[in-house]
């Protein structure tokens, strides 16, 4: 049995995706990295399935796009291709930095449609639930260990997937190891903004595409909301990565200091929780995301007040 649920992602895999690929790509090393990552996430996506707290916990990630994909069907299947499908080295092929070596071009936001919408279809006609009961045992289990690891911004993560209150108060996970940020690599800044008003430096957004990287901007602005006691905001998830290790790193470096994660839809501490009645899509753009941070339907006061601050800035 097991290795049906491997032949299911193997055919997308070979027969959509990588055609797909080829059309962007001139190099068979780096469409294979791409695949690789893709099968390894979802092979470790469709293994957790049946764990329904885990599963909801680890699409929440994906939601805030998944919630706006096309074509139409099970949103769960929409956020599992956001999650395990565009938070993935396919970020290298559209980011705007890419093809420095001239292999290949980018992919515009349009081919990303395509791409996704090709899974969406593809998959929403697969039954998840027998699917993963014919998994028995993963070499990689890409999201297996992420409770264990970031068990602050997972618990977060956990409590507004699994209820739908706005507001959500629980014991405040403790604080047993030190949060830090060793996993990420440091880089000279690409492609990041950061606003400063007076004393206060606030995130604004960051784009770095897939990679454990850390670019100057966002180490400095981490550094200011540590020492200052502001909090980190952006627009979405995804404007902090698209890889979810360091998404949940940056989470529990600042909920594990005592600080507030923000995006337009969520503010987010270790033990209190607020969150947008009806989410907001991601702004594509400094303007888009200056539109999501001045709507104020379904917000709470506090959340209105810090994304207002932003928008002002």
């Amino acid at each position: 049995m097991f290795a049906v649920s491997h032949e299911i992602i193997e055919q997308y895999l070979n027969e959509t995706l990588k055609t797909q690929l080829a059309a962007f790509s001139d190099s068979d090393a780096f469409t294979g990295r791409i695949i690789s990552t893709v099968r390894e996430q979802m092979l470790s996506g469709v293994y957790h399935w049946n764990d329904m707290p885990f599963r909801k916990a680890l699409l929440l990630t994906g939601e805030e796009e998944g919630s706006f994909y096309l074509p139409k069907a099970d949103l769960d299947v929409r956020k599992f291709v956001v999650v395990t499908l565009r938070n993935s080295a396919l970020e290298s092929i559209h980011a705007a930095n890419y093809n420095p070596s001239g292999q290949g071009k980018r992919l515009t936001p349009d081919d990303i449609k395509t791409i996704t919408a090709a899974a969406i279809e593809y998959f929403k006609w697969v039954d998840f639930p027998v699917l993963s009961d014919e998994i028995n045992l993963l070499e990689n289990d890409k999201y297996g260990g992420l409770a264990k690891k970031y068990p602050i911004s997972w618990a977060a993560l956990s409590r507004i997937a699994n209820t739908k209150k706005q507001i959500i108060k629980y014991e405040p996970i403790p604080i047993i190891t030190k949060p830090n940020l060793s996993i990420l690599k440091h880089q000279k800044a690409v492609n990041s903004s950061v606003k400063e008003n007076q004393s206060n430096i606030i995130q604004i957004a960051t784009e770095d595409g897939y990679s454990l990287t850390i670019d100057h901007g966002l180490s400095q602005t981490l550094q200011i909301v540590i020492e200052d006691g502001i909090p980190f905001v952006v627009d979405s998830f995804k404007a902090v990565s698209r890889n979810i290790e360091k998404l949940l790193t940056v989470m529990e470096y600042i909920l594990g200091n005592k600080r507030v994660f923000i995006t337009s839809n969520y503010f987010i501490a270790n033990g209190c929780i607020e969150r947008r009645l009806k989410l907001l899509k991601p702004g594509s753009d400094p303007q888009g995301m200056k539109r999501n941070w001045l709507n104020a339907d379904g917000i709470t006061k506090r959340h209105k007040g810090w994304l207002q601050t932003v928008a002002e800035l």
